[in-house]
């Protein structure tokens, strides 16, 4: 093989790596921060994992202390404020006062997010919601209870 072919190899494959070697320089240095945006979107998640606590039991096998589901509703008063007339058909089934609950509604009136009543059972919730009152929310949560 004749030495100009060799160096002619050669230089070719400098040029290769120096060019190799450039774009993982420009990538590393000045794409970065779209790299790294990148490679976010395509591998971090966040999934939320409802869980609810488990059972405590004894020695004996008997429960120390369950989980029960439980009801909280709540309001959104900066986008739909509640009649008088709903809250009148509400409050005997929260267990609260009219006046009490309409009080509490207008003090909170630019807020996003109140609270009516939590801990409601499931049936007392469901005679809530055959209400139909439009601007009521309803999250479940979970109540501790220790029957021993």
């Amino acid at each position: 093989m004749k030495v100009w072919r060799h160096h002619v190899v050669l230089c070719l494959f400098f040029a290769g790596c120096t060019a190799l070697a450039a774009r993982v320089v420009y990538l590393a240095l000045l794409d970065k921060d779209f790299l790294q945006d990148q490679g976010d979107a395509r591998s971090v998640r966040e999934v939320v994992i409802p869980s609810r606590r488990g059972v405590i039991y004894d020695r004996l096998d008997e429960p120390l202390a369950i989980s029960t589901p439980v009801v909280a509703v709540w309001s959104d008063p900066s986008k739909r404020k509640l009649s008088r007339a709903d809250i009148n058909r509400l409050a005997p089934l929260l267990g609260r006062d009219a006046e009490q609950l309409a009080d509490h509604l207008d003090r909170h009136a630019d807020r996003a997010f109140v609270y009516l009543k939590r801990r409601l059972s499931w049936t007392a919730a469901e005679r809530v919601r055959a209400l139909g009152i439009e601007g009521l929310r309803f999250s479940e949560e979970y109540r501790r209870y220790y029957p021993g």
